[in-house]
């Protein structure tokens, strides 16, 4: 019987250590619960509130993964050719709490590189509220029309982070080809005075100007559309600003249409 030599026995032994260790020989399922393992210590070292019995539910019950393809990015993520970069959110729904408990991070799909960046509290905007409905249709536009006057970091804040919402008195796009013949124009601009414009605006940390998409809809914003959208001014943003009627931590709520005007205010007249 052939008996291997000591320095072959380790050669083989060294490769088959190697091939045992390469990430491509690890599970999804591996990567996932390693990212989850981290989500679990990033939310119960941030979330000082929970009680000794939240705690332990976080502690020993498996949570959700809520994920959304992230725009403009292509290439090799976690060591694998085409494998998209995602937005991941691990969450988990704890008794006697009112919001979801998410923790956020970017990675490939099988979340080999995820780590956590940061822990979102939040409840859901209910699909059929008014005011979801008009931020998709924002969003929708943002992505079929400003495609290339965004980045891909402040065409995926349109996507993922949701706006200011602000009732403003803007001068409406009555003719965007310039080609309406008069009559149609004038039923455009009494059709649209009869609304109320809510603008959705998307501001960023390094930009003096905001993302503006400014639509008319119903007073508790049924029917919202996109007339005009683009990169305004701060500054003409504030004056074109009646009232700011809902900041992002106010979207789980519905908006509260403004009092009615007293008989002696005049309307502003559509320009």
């Amino acid at each position: 019987m052939n008996h291997l030599s000591p320095r072959i026995f380790c050669a083989l032994f060294a490769v088959v250590a190697a091939l045992l260790t390469l990430p491509g020989c690890r599970s999804d399922i591996y990567y996932q619960d390693r990212a989850v393992e981290r989500a679990r210590s990033f939310l119960l070292e941030n979330a000082r509130e929970l009680t000794p019995e939240q705690v332990a539910y976080v502690k020993f019950n498996e949570p959700v993964l809520l994920t959304g393809v992230i725009f403009g990015e292509s290439g090799h993520m976690d060591g694998v050719p085409g494998n998209s970069l995602h937005q991941i959110c691990v969450t988990w729904r704890i008794p006697g709490r009112e919001k979801l408990y998410m923790v956020y991070g970017v990675s490939g799909g099988r979340m080999a590189l995820w780590y956590p960046e940061r822990l979102i509290r939040k409840n859901f905007v209910r699909e059929s509220h008014p005011v979801f409905n008009a931020i998709e249709a924002a969003r929708k536009y943002a992505v079929n029309n400003l495609y290339y006057a965004l980045t891909p970091r402040e065409l995926n804040s349109v996507r993922f982070i949701y706006p200011a919402i602000v009732q403003t008195d803007f001068p409406y796009v009555l003719d965007p080809e310039g080609t309406a013949p008069q009559e149609e124009i004038d039923k455009t601009a009494a059709a649209l005075k009869a609304k109320t414009q809510y603008s959705m605006i998307w501001y960023f940390d390094h930009r003096p100007d905001a993302v503006v998409f400014c639509g008319g809809s119903a007073p508790d914003g049924s029917g919202w559309n996109v007339n005009f959208a683009g990169w305004i001014d701060a500054g003409e943003i504030a004056k074109h600003t009646i009232r700011v009627v809902m900041k992002p931590a106010d979207l789980d709520t519905g908006i509260v249409p403004e009092p009615p005007a007293p008989p002696a205010e005049k309307d502003k007249e559509i320009k």
